[in-house]
């Protein structure tokens, strides 16, 4: 139906005409443009949130984890990120790495072959230990 009336109406633009059935042109084409600009966006389920063109769940790192976010979660050396009250958190981190600061911003900050992270946050080697895969060992 729509598709039969644009092409009434380019046929009366093109030969000049000003109306067809009384209908004004120039209002349907400011209704269009309006349409183009501003398309109807039906309301979200509760839970939900408006993303683009789409509805998607409000706690999901794919979307950004609260209610006024839409880009993915992501951080350095992160593998899988989650959504911890209502924020990004990282989930799993790249083989070898920590987040042990808890700040995604950062990362996967911490490397666990360090002697002052071996193995896990916060175990550092003593003095004269090196970091080896089985943890510190002199």
């Amino acid at each position: 139906m729509r598709r039969s009336f644009v092409i009434a109406a380019f046929v009366a633009a093109v030969s000049g005409c000003a109306s067809i059935a009384g209908t004004d042109f120039d209002a349907v084409r400011e209704d269009d443009a309006r349409f183009e600009e501003k398309p109807h966006e039906p309301p979200c389920a509760e839970g939900m949130k408006r993303c683009g063109f789409a509805c998607v769940f409000v706690g999901t790192p794919e979307h950004g984890c609260s209610a006024d976010a839409c880009s993915s979660c992501a951080a350095p050396r992160a593998l899988v990120m989650r959504c911890e009250q209502n924020a990004c958190a990282i989930a799993v981190c790249q083989a070898g790495r920590a987040d042990c600061d808890g700040d995604p911003r950062t990362g996967c900050e911490t490397d666990l072959s360090s002697p002052s992270s071996c193995g896990a946050c916060g175990v550092a080697c003593r003095p004269g230990e090196r970091c080896t895969a089985q943890g510190c060992r002199p």
